[in-house]
């Protein structure tokens, strides 16, 4: 995707954007692509995969019922995708990016201050001993990438919510045959599965599900468990 199709096509979603927004987005690719040069920030080998499956990607599904001054943490942030984008976007949000690398996290305090993004901080920590600090403040969204099965990243995505709070999970082709695994977790975890919105990109035509879940009880106290647990016993 070239940087005239993704400013095309982000117009045709409708999307609020002004030229000060779009620039940002664009400097951000820029930012992503260079330092990828330097060390494995993400898989994204140019800027034109960036643009579609890195900013295209997390702003593909428009999310038009974010609440004034919500708190939103996007978990596994990497190289910043979708929270970045979003906080572009949508610039009301409190955001914070959550990713356990510290480099990964260094390199997303590092585009916050250049871009110069308001209400917004990286923090580099597990999201299982996030939820269990005695000064947590749950949020109100959550949205995750590409950070593990549906059924490990619902016990680590929950607890970090309040009830009533929507997890917005990023999902490719095989997003039906996860929720069938994830039935239990949902069960257990007090969640359940609201909407699911589906698109292509429009390149290579690669299938796109994002899965909008919300949290109707609050978590038994015993979740989430040390991450060990979750990876060899998933709900």
């Amino acid at each position: 995707m070239e940087l005239s199709q993704l400013k095309l096509s982000l117009q045709q979603m409708n999307l609020a954007i002004d030229d000060a927004q779009f620039l940002r987005l664009k400097n951000f690719a820029d930012q992503v692509f260079h330092t990828n040069q330097r060390f494995n920030l993400t898989a994204y080998s140019n800027l034109e995969i960036i643009y579609e499956k890195g900013i295209y990607d997390s702003l593909c599904f428009p999310l038009a019922q974010f609440k004034k001054n919500a708190s939103m943490i996007d978990l596994g942030s990497g190289a910043g995708f979708p929270g970045i984008p979003l906080k572009i976007v949508y610039p009301n949000l409190k955001m914070v990016l959550l990713e356990p690398t510290l480099k990964k996290t260094q390199f997303l305090m590092d585009v916050i201050q250049q871009l110069q993004l308001p209400n917004i901080q990286a923090l580099s920590q597990r999201a299982e001993m996030l939820a269990r600090e005695n000064t947590f403040k749950p949020f109100d969204y959550l949205v995750a990438r590409a950070v593990a099965s549906l059924p490990m990243l619902l016990e680590l995505s929950i607890p970090l919510l309040k009830v009533g709070g929507q997890a917005l999970i990023y999902k490719g082709k095989d997003y039906l045959a996860e929720i069938a695994l994830a039935k239990n977790a949902l069960r257990v975890l007090g969640a359940t599965i609201t909407e699911v919105k589906t698109h292509r990109l429009p390149t290579d035509h690669e299938q796109r599900a994002l899965l909008v879940i919300e949290k109707t009880m609050p978590t038994p106290s015993n979740f989430p468990r040390m991450f060990s647990q979750i990876k060899k016993t998933p709900l």
